[in-house]
Parts: C-alpha cells; structure tokens; sequence
C-alpha cells in the first residue's frame, strides 16, 4: 500500500501543464511525484543566501510532456510559499541549461557551466514574490533554447540585491540517488565547491503553443454525494479552458446526464482569449432519495482530441454529502501524518440552513491504523475549528470500511457559507495513515486543505491524491431508501440473489424489450444488454467486489435502479 504523508505547512504544488496566452507552461517533475518542499534548493531571498548556486540533471521521463517541442522559452519555479516580510527580495539571476542522454548525473560538485558545455539561456532580474501563499515564476528568455528531446542539465545562479525576512520555500521531489549539488553562502563570494543533493525543486519550462484550436474539459465540478434532505436541486459546473494561441469564438459545450436525473444541454461560450479559462454552468436537476448520475461535458474535435471531454459521478442519498463518490473499492493509497499531527479539510457549502449531526470516513485498510485514534472537525470559513466531534479507537473491523463513529453536537450550519469538514489524527510514535483514497484522474484545485491540530487557518492542497473518504452526515427526515421507483414503469421487478452468489444474478419481471445497464459507484457501465425475455442474467464475476447499480431502461424509455451487491 502506498502511503502518503501530509504536509501542514505548504499547498505541494499547482497544475503539471497549464497554458497562459501562447505559452504552454509544463511542471518537471508532475505533481503526482513531489513529497516535500526546500527553502535551500532555490534563492530564497534572505541575507542567508546572498549568494546562491546549484546545478540539476532533470531526467527524460520527466520531460515527456515536451518531448516533440523543438524549443523553451522560459523557465521558473513553483513555490509553496514566497519570501513574505520585509523588503521585497531581488536579486541577479542566471540560468544554464543543456540537452543530455545521461540517466544519471555527472556534472559532479564544481560548479563551472559554461565549461561543462551549457548554454547560457537567461539573465537579468529575479523579484522573489512576496507572498505567504503557493505562488509561481518564470523568467522568459530573450532567445530560444534549442531543445532536441531527453532530458536536461540546468544550472543557475543568484546574487541577491536586496532581502526579506522569511524565506520563499520551493516544492521539491526526493531522488533515490544524487541529482544534483548545490550552495549556499550569507558573504558575496559565490561557493566555488556545492554540495550533492537527492532532493531538487520543481522547474517550470516554458514552450511555444502551436496549436491555434485547442479547447479544453479541465475538469467537472459535481458533487460525489448529495443529500436529499437538504438539497433539492443539484446543479453540474464544468472549467473550459482556450489552450490555443489566438482567441476562438462561438465554443459549443455539451452536457450529458444519464442516471435517474437524464437530461442534455449545450452552452456556447461568446469567446476566450488564448490561456483563458471559463466555468459553465448547466441546469439543475431535482435530487431523487436515492440513484447514480453519470455526467459528461465535452467540446468538438479540435487539433488535440485527448483533452476534450470529461466525466463524473454523483449518487442521490439521503442524508449524506462529500466531494467524492462513495466507493467501496479503494485505491491502494492510505493518507495520513505518519507520526505527526494534523488535519485534512473538505469544503462544502448547504443551500439550506442545516444541522451537522456526524461525519462518516473511509479507513484505509493498513493494519497500523489499529488502536489508535481520529475524531472529526468542523471548522468555518476562515478556517477556524468550531466543534469536534467525539474521539474513537480504530479496530480491526474497520479497516477498509466506512465508519460513522464521528458524532458532533448538533451544529447549525447557514446556507451559502463556506464550512470545513475535516479528520484529525493526533501525534504518535509508530506512524499511521488512516484515511482511504480513490484514484481519479482529474481533481478539481480547493477539494482538500490540510491544517496543524490547533490552527486557525486552512492550507491547500493541491497534489492530486484521488478522493478522500470524508462525508458530512446532516439531520432530517429520511424516507426509504434503495430502489428508485419510477411512476409508470414495471414495479414487480427484482434482482435475485441479492448480495449476488459467485458474481451471478438474475433480473426477474422484465415485460416487453428492455436495456439493462450495470454501473459500478465510479459511474463506470460494467454490462450492457437488450433483451425482450422475462428474465436476464448478470455475469459480475470478473469485477470487484461492492455495490453496483442495475439500470432498467424500458422501450417507452421509463427507467428504474435497483441495487445489487457482488461479494
């Protein structure tokens, strides 16, 4: 199991490839592989590192992303933080970069770039943001790089001008083996000698955006949960991005639900100008007591096909909420402090003005977990904890289950407010990782925040890292819940034997011809058949065990769910 050790301190890194006007802008390495930030590895801006030289091999696997490109016009950092208080931080700034083969470094400890046959590819001013928040830099050069594919040596170095109190702090990724060398000094004299070093920033390289039709699907924005007992409608949002280099016009954006809220709609986006990004809003649909929804949003062909379209997933319930689907499949990915302390945040809002009775939360099935404990937090919009919820024992029964042992004071939420629903996990000697994890492709940026135990604000985090198993459980009447019963259509069907006996069901009271579709709780269609029989076999032997939604779609195109468990 992979095990994830959350940071308190900093958001661990922005976008691996976005594009600003006709720019494409690619991160090395992606945000997948970063686990750690430096204020050591790049200029920081204190009197510390008046002077600052380092030197790094970024490896081809690292630069795939621009393998066809034949230039780079830019290069910066993405940093978790700036150098905040004080004088703003300035310095000299010089950059060195070389094309190379080598899988391993060998530019060694002496810094001499030039004698080492790398091009010098910018200098002038670097003005270190004097920000406490994530923040980037790129430094754009006055003649392209001549790029031929592989990897990269890069080098640069810094002589400061003038200086903060607090040193800008760089998202930074581990190496198995040295990948550099670097220095410091507080004197004016440069450091002739550098240190190796296994951990290197994160670079930013900048290259020429060919494509002049590019429209992007960046990412949907549903909800995995929606409770019936406190909303009423459920709306769909989608993030279209212009990643071409001229302005495009007229955008059709088309938006399909398929679940026990059907519908389509298309938007048309007046226009964008290169880098610009847009959020589309599509009608709302009643939220029904219980039913998946499968939601896509895509744009037409253009000259990259890969980035067109999206999907996600929201299941109607009663009385839960959460940012993530609610699957019983996790990802081999347990999150958590290790030893240390903290929390990890959701943010939601309620339409309505609501009471917060519980949360419940998916433990990762890793056996260190056992005896040792988590409670919940709800913290408002400044990030401020407001209440907690009772503190439990977590027991072998639990791991790889959702658990509602999070009990909270009735809490009164106010509608259109922003709220954190958090776990928290105290220190402790033998390291833990206790929350479960989804894989998902795409997450949405401000889905989770992480925050030391007695803080009274929140951090971003950014590192894709699936969905999180955190649900916010709210007061209200709840009616039954189970098979969607549509007016109109058969009601005499049932799914038999229910948990299935060795991944086999039958569907029994079918009349006419009928589409029977079966959905995992990804939204995902795992079997799809048409049949005018009374009965229709389902073969779920092949997939994983949970629960999985049957979909009876009948040929006056009435529709019903019944739900079906494969053990």
């Amino acid at each position: 199991m992979k095990k994830i050790t959350l940071s308190i301190f900093c958001a661990l890194g922005l976008a691996s490839a976005t594009t600003a006007q006709v720019n494409n802008i690619h991160a090395a390495p992606a945000n997948t592989a970063l686990n750690g930030f430096s204020t050591a590895r790049g200029p920081n801006g204190t009197t510390g590192h008046t002077v600052m030289r380092a030197q790094y091999l970024v490896p081809a696997s690292e630069m795939t992303a621009i393998s066809g490109a034949t230039s780079i016009n830019s290069f910066g950092f993405n940093l978790s933080a700036g150098a905040a208080g004080g004088t703003p931080a300035t310095g000299n700034f010089t950059v060195w970069l070389a094309n190379t083969s080598s899988t391993s470094y060998t530019m060694g400890t002496t810094y001499n770039p030039s004698g080492s046959g790398l091009t010098m590819a910018y200098t002038g001013v670097y003005s270190i943001p004097s920000v406490a928040t994530a923040t980037t830099v790129d430094m754009t050069f006055t003649a392209n790089f001549n790029y031929t594919g592989g990897g990269l040596y890069v080098a640069y170095e810094y002589e400061g001008l003038t200086f903060a109190t607090n040193s800008a702090t760089y998202n930074c990724v581990s190496m198995a083996t040295t990948q550099g060398a670097t220095g410091a000094s507080a004197s004016t004299t440069p450091p002739a000698t550098l240190g190796n070093a296994t951990f290197r920033p994160q670079f930013r390289f900048g290259v020429p955006n060919p494509n002049s039709n590019d429209v992007v699907v960046d990412y949907i924005l549903p909800t995995g949960l929606i409770p019936a007992n406190t909303y009423s409608m459920h709306g769909i949002q989608a993030m279209i991005r212009n990643a071409s280099n001229t302005t495009l016009t007229s955008i059709p954006v088309n938006y399909t639900c398929v679940g026990v809220n059907s519908s389509t709609s298309t938007f048309t986006i007046p226009a964008l100008s290169p880098g610009q990004s847009t959020v589309v809003a599509f009608p709302t649909n009643t939220v029904v007591t219980s039913g998946l929804n499968t939601y896509t949003v895509s744009v037409p062909s253009d000259q990259v096909n890969t980035n067109n379209m999206a999907t996600a997933t929201a299941s109607m319930n009663c009385d839960k909420w959460a940012a993530g689907p609610n699957v019983t499949n996790f990802a081999a990915t347990a999150v958590g402090f290790n030893t240390g302390s903290g929390i990890i945040y959701t943010k939601f809002q309620v339409p309505v003005t609501t009471t917060l009775t519980g949360a419940r939360m998916a433990i990762s099935s890793g056996t260190s977990n056992t005896g040792n404990n988590t409670w919940a937090v709800l913290a408002n919009a400044a990030g401020v904890g407001i209440a907690n919820s009772n503190t439990f024992v977590i027991a072998p029964g639990m791991l790889g289950t959702y658990v509602s042992n999070y009990t909270f004071t009735p809490q009164t939420l106010n509608p259109n407010v922003d709220y954190y629903l958090g776990i928290a996990q105290p220190s402790n000697a033998v390291g833990y990782f206790p929350i479960a994890s989804s894989t998902v492709t795409i997450l949405p940026p401000n889905t989770y925040f992480t925050a030391a135990l007695t803080a009274t604000s929140v951090s971003v985090l950014q590192q894709n890292l699936g969905f999180l198993g955190i649900q916010a459980i709210f007061a209200g009447a709840c009616g039954p819940v189970g098979v969607n019963e549509v007016v109109g259509f058969e009601n005499n069907l049932v799914v038999y034997p229910n948990p299935a006996v060795s991944g086999k069901a039958t569907i029994k009271g079918l009349e006419g011809s009928n589409k029977i579709e079966v959905y995992n709780m990804l939204g995902q269609v795992v079997t799809t058949s048409v049949s005018d029989r009374e009965e229709v076999s389902i073969n779920l032997e092949n997939q994983p065990a949970g629960n999985y939604l049957v979909r009876v779609t009948n040929s006056n195109n009435l529709t019903k769910t019944l739900k079906l468990i494969n053990q």
